[in-house]
């Protein structure tokens, strides 16, 4: 699995980037802090699962989201806020998921397991790698 971490602050990528290692040692995380980044990130990789910093600087997590459902499809987009408010914003612009900065590790773990399941189940089923079905996850505050 890759997984693309976009916030401006090192220390949150940081985090996120050793508790996922600890949880899922065998996947490729790329890291960018500004829009630019994951523009960068995204035409050179295939992204599976991003995690966004909804208030990125500039231009914000809702481009990030925008331009990685126009580019990456079939990414699980999940929503970073140390706001639980923006989880309606989040939902509204089509999020797979939401998570409060100030939630339990365990959540963003349970939303991975989700999603891997889920691709592991679409490959079974039909043979090769799974597609977006246009079915979200639910959106979260966790």
């Amino acid at each position: 699995m890759r997984i693309l971490i976009a916030d401006s602050a090192p220390r949150v990528r940081s985090a996120l980037k050793l508790y996922i290692e600890q949880c899922r040692p065998d996947v490729v995380i790329l890291e960018a802090e500004s829009f630019n980044e994951v523009q960068f990130l995204a035409e050179r990789s295939r992204i599976e699962v991003a995690l966004i910093d909804w208030h990125l600087p500039k231009q914000g997590g809702k481009a990030v989201l925008h331009y990685l459902r126009r580019t990456q499809p079939d990414a699980c987009v999940i929503v970073l806020s140390g706001r639980p408010e923006a989880e309606r914003q989040a939902s509204d612009a089509n999020a797979d998921a939401f998570i409060s900065k100030g939630d339990p590790p365990d959540d963003l773990k349970a939303i991975l397991d989700r999603r891997e399941s889920r691709d592991e189940s679409d490959t079974r089923e039909s043979g090769h790698s799974s597609r977006r079905s246009g079915n979200r996850a639910p959106s979260h505050t966790l």
